[in-house]
């Protein structure tokens, strides 16, 4: 019994110690701790959008902190959760009756458009920042400028690898009837970046 009680807590002694080096508790660097409790709050399905573009805005500061190495862990970390959260949205949406599909996809769609317009208003005003101040090099968007051919298939093939055939046939099927949808609505389809 007493065996039995050791070997337990011993398990849950390293799960605690390894969730807490994930956590960065171990490495020193606090902000990265911070990052990583943030998106696990982001993670949360249920969270509000206002409440998720202000803890985005918080973490955002907090990367800003960060090394060079320690922010691509946070933004690997962003990523997965947002692929997670993406997953489980198109699960529930293809489990779901036509009639309820069509409604969650007439929202997806009006978030969709509610985020591009606001993307082109901020595009927009600092195109006219920059025309004001004449400051900066022209044609450098928030990746620090265009990608070559070969950084655009090394990320694509990155994209592959995190994925399997099961979940990239869920996204296309979900895209499918996002622009049915959409062009039943009037509007053009979703296409390049926009697709999964």
């Amino acid at each position: 019994m007493l065996k039995r009680i050791l070997i337990i807590g011993s398990i849950v002694c390293l799960l605690g110690l390894s969730g807490a080096w994930l956590l960065g508790w171990f490495s020193g660097n606090r902000a990265l701790a911070d990052v990583r409790q943030m998106q696990t709050k982001l993670a949360d399905p249920n969270m509000k959008d206002d409440e998720r573009r202000a803890l985005m805005e918080q973490m955002r500061s907090k990367m800003n902190s960060l090394s060079p190495d320690a922010r691509r862990a946070a933004f690997d970390g962003m990523r997965q959760a947002f692929e997670k959260r993406s997953e489980q949205h198109i699960d529930q949406i293809l489990a779901m009756s036509p009639a309820e599909r069509t409604k969650a996809i007439d929202a997806d769609i009006d978030r969709m458009e509610k985020m591009r317009a606001q993307m082109e208003a901020n595009a927009k005003a600092a195109a006219n920042a920059q025309n004001d101040s004449k400051k900066g090099p022209q044609g450098q968007g928030r990746r620090g400028g265009i990608s070559s051919d070969d950084q655009r298939v090394d990320r694509l093939r990155n994209r592959l690898d995190r994925s399997t055939p099961e979940m990239r046939a869920k996204r296309n099927a979900y895209m499918q009837l996002v622009n049915a949808r959409r062009q039943q609505r009037g509007l053009p389809p979703m296409t390049g970046r926009g697709r999964g």
